[in-house]
Order: structure tokens, then C-alpha cells, then sequence
């Protein structure tokens, strides 16, 4: 009986360490995908690639938009915003549809380092 707790234990501890790894995934993904798929995406930590295409103030902070092939998400972030027209890759929590100034916008919170 002993040994059947111990396995069942060990195996609660082995999910718990698969999903922390799957939760911090640094898979990059492009932001067409991002924005098609953002309610799968809500409040997960992703890694986008796109090309900046304009700057934005948002909340006071320094943004801009990444742009796909068809999408564009606002990206949020303290730092000043990277030349327009590069293509970068930003990690960051990803946020569904946030308004901002009665426009509607997927966002990108996005974290240095």
C-alpha cells in the first residue's frame, strides 16, 4: 500500500513539473496566429515575431504595433520601441482583445529579458 501512495505521489510531482515546463514555453509563435487564435492565447506567456509598424502610447508607457501578414497586435513595454519596419521577436504575457481609447486591441505586456 505504502509503494501505491509513493507512485501515485511521484506521479502527481512529474504532471506538476510538465506543466511548469509547458506553462514557461518559449515557442515562437508569428502574430497572425497570435491574434487568430487569442482566446486559446489569453493571459499565457508567448513569444511573437512580427515587424514593428508604428509607435504607440499606451497608458502612459511606450508601445507599438507588430504587424503580421494580415494582423496587428499593440505590443506595451517601459523601453522606447525598436525602429519601425525591423522584425523582432517580444516575449510577454499575451492579453485577448484589452480596449484602449475605445479601440480594441490584442495586446502583448511585454517583459525585458
Amino acid at each position: 500500500m505504502t509503494y501505491l501512495k509513493i507512485s501515485i505521489l511521484s506521479l502527481l510531482l512529474l504532471s506538476v513539473q510538465v506543466s511548469v515546463v509547458f506553462g514557461q514555453s518559449n515557442t515562437v509563435i508569428n502574430v497572425d496566429e497570435a491574434v487568430t487564435s487569442s482566446e486559446r492565447y489569453h493571459n499565457k506567456k508567448l513569444c511573437i515575431k512580427g515587424s514593428v509598424s508604428s509607435k504607440a502610447a499606451v497608458f502612459g508607457y511606450g508601445g507599438f504595433f507588430l504587424a503580421g501578414e494580415n494582423k496587428r497586435l499593440l505590443v506595451v513595454t517601459g523601453d522606447n520601441p525598436p525602429p519601425e519596419n525591423t522584425m523582432d521577436i517580444f516575449c510577454g504575457i499575451f492579453k485577448q482583445a484589452a480596449t484602449v481609447s475605445s479601440w480594441s486591441f490584442n495586446l502583448l505586456i511585454h517583459n525585458k529579458g
